[in-house]
């Protein structure tokens, strides 16, 4: 279901309070319904809003495979920014280059990543660090470097925040860098306009609905990721985050979670015939 609006961010407000029932991500060993994955979200861009300076546009999420990773991209969207998925199997070099050129000044961090934030945190200037769980990496993190200002769950705002911010149509909705190969990594922005009249017409062309159990194995710092996290919030159906031990070799979990919809490069599934 995709109602008739710019903002992706009131789409997927939208789409999460109506299919609050539904399962919505397996991610972690664990299934989680719209509601809770609303909820989650919710606080996410409440603090957000609390804690983000004004100008800000990007929102970066540094988490892997985790619920986090998720509730931080809707988040931000309900919040009205755009985000930044961050790979942290990325060179320092590459993500300080991404921090510089997006000028991003908050971002998500999940536990997972600790170490590569510990590796990055010396060179990117100072940081507002949104911990949604944040383990012991993460507050050794806040004792061992004082230039970055660490926000956990007890600092989260408890009453809603209603975003100021008027979405326009060419706005970005996200941010994505290049692999750099031929040169320096360059940032690719997709707005609101184009995410939605993609979005509106895969649902359409292949009739994904509330039914459907969609793949998701690709990390969000790689395109054919927004296919299916979009298609899959939009629709009602439940998004299946492919453990990566299970990447090159997704047989046995399509079969076990009874996948009805499969998005990956060929050469995976050519794999999988022999």
């Amino acid at each position: 279901m995709l109602i008739n609006t710019q903002s992706i961010g009131q789409n997927l407000n939208q789409a999460l309070q109506s299919y609050r029932n539904n399962n919505a991500i397996f991610v972690e060993e664990k299934t989680y319904s719209y509601e809770e994955l609303y909820t989650r979200s919710n606080t996410l861009k409440n603090t957000i809003l609390t804690f983000c300076g004004p100008n800000e546009r990007f929102i970066g999420i540094l988490c892997y495979r985790s619920l986090n990773a998720y509730t931080g991209i809707i988040g931000t969207l309900l919040s009205e920014h755009a985000y930044l998925p961050l790979n942290p199997g990325n060179p320092s070099d590459k993500l300080h280059r991404i921090f510089t050129v997006s000028e991003c000044k908050t971002v998500i961090l999940g536990e997972e990543c600790a170490d590569v934030f510990a590796a990055l945190s010396d060179i990117v200037s100072p940081l507002t660090v949104i911990c949604p769980e944040p383990g012991e990496k993460i507050k050794a993190l806040q004792i061992q470097n004082t230039r970055h200002t660490y926000i956990f769950p007890e600092q989260f705002p408890s009453s809603d925040i209603i975003p100021e911010k008027q979405i326009e149509a060419n706005d970005p909705v996200y941010m994505m860098f290049t692999s750099g190969s031929t040169g320096d990594p360059k940032g690719i922005i997709v707005s609101h306009k184009n995410l939605y009249s993609y979005t509106k017409y895969v649902i359409s062309r292949y009739k994904i609905n509330q039914y459907d159990r969609i793949s998701q194995a690709p990390d969000i710092s790689f395109d054919l990721s927004v296919h299916d996290l979009f298609t899959s919030f939009f629709s009602g159906a439940c998004l299946y985050v492919v453990p990566k031990k299970s990447i090159m070799a997704p047989k046995q979990f399509i079969l076990e979670h009874q996948l009805t919809i499969w998005t990956s490069v060929p050469s995976v599934m050519a794999f999988m015939s022999n």
